[in-house]
């Protein structure tokens, strides 16, 4: 009985594995599938390269499941697709693939696997290669992704996709903030930090929160960060815009004038607030203060240069240009500081010890033989030395008896023979008129004694 069971068996079996091997052909969707296991199979440059036979003959990667199995790894086969394709299995279903919320969605491979694997498949451009579909059908961008692409030299550099079409392509992998998030890697973020910015619909309008200068603000004014793309003269480099365009940044220095974060955007000389860093124009702000009436309309003196109060940045990046505070640092120059020991009180917006505000003396000793050795009741004369606020916009502190003088009918300098204020015209007559109006800026305010438009030197 065994030994006729075991004739049977010998006899079935074969025709068994045949029926099946038809079967498995049949249900195949094309009819010369399983021929395509051929010599060349895996060679890339013969007409029988399975890559080549896959497109030509429409097959879908439904056919290949068949015999290596959903997810490609091998099946009835001894053949694991992923040993040369590691990314293939992203196409072990079709269902939600394209959906970004599905697991499956192809673009989370990318997560762990490089865009250079799928150029296996859809060519060296993703534009299909030896299998179809093109990349590029969704992903416009996607052919800036060659070998070289991140070479500056090269023809394939990213950076001249952009400056001829743009980053908005870009996002639909990359991400809205072109960080990668949760869709593909890796982030852009990571050679550009200020690329983020470029999602933003409103990123030239000022009123806006989106604005690209308050971004760089957050980046504490590091305007290099644009220049990683813009060009060290930020005129477009290898990506476009250009930055120094008609209505933008046209001055000289383009967006590292100083003029665009400080003071008046539409004219470079003016480049002292208002407007200051926070977008402020009131003088009670600390940024804005009288900066107007100390450099652009200084009513009682020559205006004063910026670096009487701060120590000039060559440019925007220079150390010292800000605080470690994000508050612009006080280095009072000789002018400002001619007596020593200027300051100024972050805490109580004061400045001290500032020549400009009294803190001066010019002794009796130096008038020598002078006639004006009789205006002296003292060895000296000297200023009140006031600490005006700096965020203070009343009259008070530019009346002539805040800086020197006894009170406001008698605005000599204390140690002066006092006299009031219509008469100071009868020695300083070059400087003052009958009224006590200031009317020759140069001879006031400057280091020196006026007096019949004689400069004498402290």
């Amino acid at each position: 009985m065994k030994k006729t069971l075991l004739i049977y068996l010998l006899l079935i079996l074969p025709a068994l594995f045949l029926f099946s091997c038809s079967k498995e052909n049949s249900e195949l969707t094309a009819s010369e599938s399983v021929s395509i296991h051929q010599t060349g199979i895996l060679d890339a440059t013969s007409p029988n390269f399975h890559g080549k036979l896959f497109s030509k003959n429409n097959w879908k990667f439904a056919d290949c499941q068949r015999c290596h199995a959903s997810n490609l790894d091998g099946g009835i086969t001894s053949i694991n697709c992923a040993s040369c394709h590691p990314i293939v299995k992203v196409h072990k279903t079709m269902t939600g693939i394209f959906e970004t919320a599905s697991d499956n969605f192809h673009g989370k491979y990318l997560l762990k696997y490089s865009l250079r694997q799928c150029g296996q498949c859809h060519g060296a451009n993703f534009t299909g290669g030896s299998s179809s579909p093109s990349c590029s059908k969704c992903h416009e961008s996607i052919t800036v992704h060659k070998i070289d692409f991140q070479d500056t030299t090269s023809t394939n550099f990213h950076g001249k996709y952009i400056s001829k079409n743009g980053i908005v392509d870009c996002a639909t992998c990359h991400g809205a903030k072109f960080s990668g998030e949760k869709i593909s890697s890796p982030t852009c973020i990571t050679c550009h930090p200020a690329l983020e910015i470029h999602q933003r619909a409103t990123i030239s309008d000022s009123t806006s929160a989106n604005f690209h200068g308050k971004f760089l603000k957050t980046t504490g004014w590091d305007i290099s960060k644009c220049a990683t793309c813009h060009g060290d003269s930020f005129t477009g480099g290898t990506q476009s815009p250009s930055c120094n365009t008609s209505g933008c940044h046209t001055g000289a220095q383009g967006p590292a004038a100083c003029n665009t974060c400080h003071g008046d955007f539409n004219n470079p000389s003016q480049i002292s607030p208002p407007k200051d860093l926070n977008g402020n124009t009131s003088p009670s702000s600390p940024g804005v203060g009288a900066h107007t009436k100390h450099v652009a309309a200084f009513a009682n003196g020559a205006s004063l240069a910026c670096s009487e109060c701060h120590t000039v940045p060559s440019d925007v990046n220079s150390a010292g240009h800000l605080g470690s505070d994000g508050k612009a640092e006080l280095n009072f120059g000789a002018f400002a500081n001619k007596s020593s020991g200027a300051f100024y009180n972050f805490a109580t917006n004061e400045c001290g010890n500032t020549y400009c505000h009294g803190n001066f003396e010019f002794k009796k000793s130096d008038a020598g033989s002078t006639t004006a050795q009789l205006q002296y009741t003292a060895d000296k004369m000297v200023g009140n030395n006031r600490s005006p606020v700096w965020t203070t916009s009343g009259g008070s502190e530019t009346k002539c008896s805040s800086c020197h003088g006894i009170d406001d009918t008698h605005p000599s300098p204390i140690g002066h023979v006092p006299y009031t204020i219509d008469q100071c015209v009868w020695c300083h007559s070059s400087v003052v008129d009958a009224s006590g109006t200031i009317i020759d800026k140069s001879k006031h305010i400057n280091g020196k004694i006026n007096v019949f438009g004689t400069k004498f030197s402290k």
